[in-house]
């Protein structure tokens, strides 16, 4: 056996491990470069069908999210309906419309403009009071609300107004229960 040609023959065969060696590796760098833009394409493409279904789906998603937030009481029969101040435009409607169905037979504002649009509705001033004068925030109107129903003799009242004044109101009259 000649020794010059096992070491060719050695040398040879490293030379081509070397190179099938370096093959698979690059191979191996584009399979997972290739395997991690699928994913980031899978990704993109799963947000993309969200926002999609977001920006479709939005009457329904932001009603869900609307209803929610509403606070509302089943309504009924009560002694009063107090007009809190600041919705002239929808409010004393509102009340005016309790009184017509005969639910309530009071109606209290604490505001003149208020009791001028239920003037012009067709209340009859005898069912219109004034439960407070240039009261400035929920809080206030809360105050002189329940010093008026104590006065009266109320045990139940509607507050027309805004469901986020409607929270302050609930909150601020379950805190003078507790202090009361």
């Amino acid at each position: 056996m000649k020794s010059g040609s096992f070491g060719s023959e050695h040398g040879h065969r490293r030379k081509e491990m070397v190179r099938t060696l370096g093959r698979t590796a690059g191979q191996s760098s584009i399979a997972r470069l290739v395997e991690t833009l699928g994913r980031i394409l899978v990704v993109l493409t799963a947000v993309a069908l969200l926002g999609v279904g977001a920006w479709e789906g939005r009457p329904w998603l932001l009603q869900s999210a609307a209803d929610q937030w509403i606070v509302s009481d089943p309504l009924g029969p009560a002694d009063a309906v107090a007009v809190f101040g600041g919705g002239v435009a929808d409010r004393p409607f509102a009340a005016a419309q309790y009184y017509r169905q005969g639910w309530v037979t009071k109606i209290l504002v604490d505001e003149p403009d208020s009791k001028a649009v239920l003037l012009k509705l067709g209340t009859p001033e005898s069912a219109i009071e004034t439960f407070g004068h240039a009261l400035g925030n929920t809080h206030q109107e809360a105050l002189a609300l329940r010093a008026w129903a104590e006065q009266h003799n109320l045990h139940s009242v509607i507050a027309v107004a805004e469901s986020l004044e409607v929270l302050a109101s609930k909150r601020e009259n379950s805190k003078l229960r507790r202090e009361g």
